[in-house]
């Protein structure tokens, strides 16, 4: 089974948090909008919703950039 950018990614940061004293425990997917995950460490606890930014091909700059929500604003902005 292959796996995909976005949890390959995912795999790294638990790994990055875990070196730094953090434990991340993915949470289970429900019919409402849950955060990824839960992460722990230093005696607190945060909710920590993972975005990975998807590399699209700009065919007038003949660049890749990255696809996110802000790139995605500014876009929706620009063309208005």
């Amino acid at each position: 089974m292959t796996t995909s950018l976005h949890d390959d990614l995912l795999s790294m940061y638990t790994t990055y948090l875990d070196e730094r004293g953090y434990q991340a425990l993915k949470i289970a997917e429900t019919a409402t909008k849950t955060p990824d995950l839960e992460v722990t460490g230093h005696g607190n606890v945060y909710l920590n919703e993972f975005k990975s930014p998807d590399l699209r091909l700009d065919p007038v700059m003949g660049m890749y950039k990255f696809a996110t929500t802000n790139s995605k604003l500014w876009g929706s902005i620009h063309t208005a």
